[in-house]
C-alpha cells in the first residue's frame, strides 16, 4: 500500500477540525456528499455524512442552527415524509441511502483546551432533532466509537454499554493542534475556504462521478432490451461506466471506485491520517515488521530515518511520513526487502578474528538489540547475560577474545532459539557423577587462564564452556582448559580434587565425589591421621577414609560433610600434595585458611543471612589475608 499527501478543503475551520477528530477516532465519513434544496429554493450541503452510523453531522454557528435545519431533519430523519411529500424540494427524490439521524453541533463556548465532548472550536454536545443531547462514547463491547448517552444501549446494538475513552481526549487534542490554513476557494465555489494536509492511501480519493451520474453498460442494456434477455447479460457489463473509463462501486454501482470490485469512497470512506496519527501508525508498523523479520523495532525505525536522510522522527514532514509509511508497508509485504543492518549477516570465525575491540563492541551491541527483539527479553537482561558470558561486570573490561566469543554466541542464539533456551535455563539429564555437555569451544588467538584450575591456556589451544544443569541457580564457569572441560571427573588431578572439595563446601557445606575421584583421593591420603592435624579433626578424618572407601562402582557418589572435607584438606596440605612452589600447594593453602575461617568465623556472624553460602561468600570477600580463591568469591557449578 502506498501513501500520499492530500490537501482537503473545507468551508469553515470547525469542519476542518471536526474532520481531524473523526479521523483520529477512525470513524468513516464523507464531507458534504449531497446537495439539497429547500422549498424556498435555498441550496445547502450538510457537513458530514457518517455511513456506518447513518448520521448527518451539521455544523451550527453561535446564532443557532441554519434555516434549513428543520425541513432537512423532517426529510432525512427517521420520521421522514415517505413517498408523497416533504419539506424539501423534490423530497421524494431523496434516496433511501441519505436517510439517517441528523445531529447538530453547536459552537463550543469552552475556553479550556481539555476534551469537552468534541474538538475545539465545535460543540461539547450533539443535539438530535427532538432536543436529546448526545456525545461521543466508546462501546464496551465492539470497541467502536458511537454517538449516544450514558446509560443507553449503544447504537451499534451491543448490550455492554458505552463510556468515555482516553482516545477521545487524544483525538480532540490532535484536532486542536492541527494546522488549518485559510486558502483560496476551490474552482466553482464562492466564499472563504480552509484547508489542511493529510496522508491517505494512494487512490483513496476516486474520480468524481459523471455529471448525470455514472451508468454501467449493463444498466443501459437492461433499459433498452426486453426483460427476457436480461439474464443472459454478462455480469461484467455492470462493472464499468459507459461515460467515463472508471470502474463502478461494487456496493452502490453509481460512483467510480479505485479498482474493479472495490467500493467507492462514499460507501467505504478511508480515514485520513494527521501528522501525529501517522507517526503513531508508523511506529506500530515498525514494531510489527521488526517482529516478522526478527529485528527490534529500534532498528526498523533507524532504517526508516536513514531512508529519509533524517536523524529522528521529529524532523519528519508529512511527505516524509507518507514515504516512510509506503516503505514500511512494502517491508511488511516482503521482509526480504528490508536492508540488513550491521550484525544481521552471520560472521565466520575467520571474519571475527579480523575484527578488533573497536569493531566488536558496537557489533555486539547491535546483536544484543536484535536478540532482545527476537527473544522478548529486556535489553538490559540481554546485556547482563552477555557480560556474564564474558566474565566481566562491564563491557569495557572484556578483551578481544571474550568479545569474539560473545559475538559468536549472540549469532548462534539468533539463529537457534533452542541454544539460547539451553543457555538461560540449563540442560536436563546431567548425571551426578559426570559433567554437563560442552556448550562451545574455540581455538584461542591469545593466551588466557582457565577459570577453574587457573592454568594457562596458550594461544592456538582450545578453550570451551560447559552448560549448567537446570537445577543449578547461580553463576556459571567461564572458559575452561581442555582437561577441565572433559576429563576432570574421570581423570582427576590433585588440583581437581582440591577445587571440588572447596567449591562443594562453598556452595552446600559438603562435597560430592564419584568413584574415580574417591579412589584418586584415597591414593593421596595416609591410612591414619598425621600428628600435624588440627585438634578435634581426627574423628572427621577417620570418617572420611571410611566414606571414601565405600565409593565403589560406576554411578556411586559419596558426600563428605564440611568437617570431614576440612580434615581431608588439612591432611593434604601437610603432605607432599601441599608442597610449596606448586599451583596445587598454593590452592591447598588457601583452602585450609578459608575452611578455618568458616569453622571459627572471626569476621562475620552467619546470623542474618538467608542462605549459608551467602555468608561464606562474604567471608571470602572480607578475609584478612586475600588468596587466589578469594579473588573469585562466588560459588560456581563444578
Amino acid at each position: 500500500m502506498a501513501y500520499e499527501v492530500v490537501t482537503r478543503h473545507f468551508r469553515t475551520e470547525a469542519e476542518a477540525r471536526w474532520s481531524v477528530f473523526l479521523d483520529g477516532l477512525e470513524v468513516p465519513y464523507v464531507y458534504a456528499p449531497a446537495r439539497f434544496v429547500t422549498a424556498a429554493g435555498e441550496a445547502f450541503a450538510p457537513s458530514f455524512w457518517l455511513p456506518e452510523h447513518r448520521i448527518w453531522l451539521v455544523m451550527a454557528s453561535s446564532d443557532g442552527p441554519p434555516g434549513w435545519w428543520t425541513p432537512f431533519t423532517q426529510t432525512v430523519g427517521a420520521s421522514g415524509p415517505g413517498g408523497d411529500a416533504g419539506p424539501l424540494r423534490d423530497a421524494t427524490a431523496v434516496r433511501e441511502e441519505w436517510h439517517g439521524l441528523p445531529l447538530l453541533a453547536l459552537t463550543c463556548g469552552h475556553s479550556e483546551t481539555s476534551y469537552c465532548g468534541c474538538p475545539w472550536p465545535v460543540s461539547d454536545v450533539l443535539v438530535a432533532p427532538g432536543g436529546e443531547v448526545l456525545m461521543w462514547l466508546r462501546c464496551q463491547g465492539c470497541g467502536r466509537f458511537v454517538c449516544g448517552a450514558y446509560g443507553q444501549v449503544a447504537s451499534c446494538g451491543c448490550t455492554e454499554g458505552a463510556d468515555h475513552d482516553p482516545r477521545l481526549d487524544e483525538a480532540a487534542h490532535w484536532a486542536e493542534q492541527e494546522v488549518v490554513r485559510a486558502a483560496d476557494s476551490p474552482a466553482g465555489t464562492t466564499g472563504s475556504s480552509f484547508c489542511l494536509n493529510v496522508i491517505m492511501p494512494v487512490g483513496a480519493q476516486a474520480a468524481e462521478p459523471c455529471e448525470d451520474g455514472c451508468r454501467s453498460l449493463g444498466e443501459v442494456l437492461r433499459a433498452e432490451l426486453p426483460a427476457w434477455v436480461h439474464h443472459d447479460l454478462d455480469p461484467g457489463f455492470s462493472t464499468t461506466c459507459v461515460q467515463c473509463p472508471h470502474p463502478l462501486c461494487e456496493a452502490c454501482g453509481r460512483r467510480p471506485a479505485t479498482d474493479a470490485g472495490e467500493w467507492c469512497p462514499h460507501c467505504a470512506p478511508v480515514p485520513a491520517l494527521s501528522k501525529t496519527r501517522a507517526r503513531q501508525i508508523l511506529n506500530d508498523r515498525a514494531g510489527q515488521v521488526g517482529s516478522a523479520a526478527g529485528l527490534p523495532a529500534r532498528e526498523i525505525n533507524t532504517l526508516l530515518n536513514r531512508a529519509r536522510r533524517l536523524r529522528n522522527r521529529g524532523e519528519f514532514t508529512l511527505h516524509d511520513l507518507a514515504e516512510a509509511l509506503t516503505l514500511v508497508e512494502a517491508w511488511a509485504a516482503d521482509p526480504r526487502t528490508i536492508p540488513r543492518p550491521a550484525g544481521a549477516t552471520v560472521l565466520s570465525e575467520e571474519e571475527l578474528d579480523d575484527l578488533e575491540a573497536s569493531a566488536l563492541r558496537p557489533l555486539l551491541n547491535t546483536l544484543a538489540a536484535r536478540l532482545s527483539g527476537r527473544s522478548r527479553m529486556p535489553i538490559a537482561h540481554v546485556q547482563v547475560m552477555l557480560n556474564e558470558l564474558m566474565g566481566v561486570a562491564q563491557r569495557g573490561e572484556a578483551d578481544d577474545e571474550a568479545l569474539r566469543e560473545a559475538v559468536g554466541h549472540a549469532q548462534l542464539w539468533l539463529s537457534d532459539p533452542l541454544a539460547l533456551r539451553r543457555f538461560t535455563q540449563g540442560v536436563e539429564g546431567v548425571e551426578a557423577d559426570g559433567l554437563p555437555p560442552v556448550m562451545s569451544t574455540q581455538v584461542l588467538r591469545t593466551g588466557i587462564t582457565c577459570t577453574l584450575c587457573t592454568t594457562t591456556i596458550a594461544a592456538g589451544e582450545t578453550a570451551g564452556r560447559l552448560h549448567i544443569p537446570q537445577s543449578w541457580r547461580g553463576p556459571r564457569l567461564g572458559r575452561l582448559c581442555g582437561h577441565c572441560l572433559r576429563d576432570r571427573r574421570t581423570k582427576p588431578r590433585p588440583i581437581d580434587l582440591v577445587l571440588r572439595l572447596f567449591h562443594g563446601a562453598l556452595a552446600t557445606a559438603s562435597a560430592q565425589l564419584n568413584a574415580r575421584e574417591a579412589e584418586a583421593l584415597l591414593e593421596l591420603l595416609p591410612h591414619e591421621a598425621p600428628p600435624v592435624l588440627a585438634s578435634g579433626l581426627e574423628p572427621a578424618f577417620s570418617d572420611a577414609l571410611v566414606t571414601l572407601g565405600q565409593a565403589v562402582g560406576p554411578g556411586a557418589v559419596k558426600e563428605l560433610r564440611f568437617r570431614t572435607v576440612r580434615a581431608v584438606a588439612e591432611v593434604l596440605h601437610a603432605g607432599p600434595t601441599g608442597g610449596t612452589g606448586t599451583m596445587c600447594g598454593e590452592v591447598l593453602a588457601a583452602v585450609v585458611q578459608h575452611f578455618a575461617e568458616w569453622d571459627d568465623p572471626p569476621l562475620l556472624s552467619p546470623a542474618g543471612y538467608r542462605f549459608p553460602f551467602q555468608w561464606r561468600e562474604d567471608m571470602l570477600r572480607q578475609t584478612p589475608a586475600p588468596t587466589l580463591l578469594s579473588r573469585r568469591p562466588h560459588r560456581v557449578f563444578v
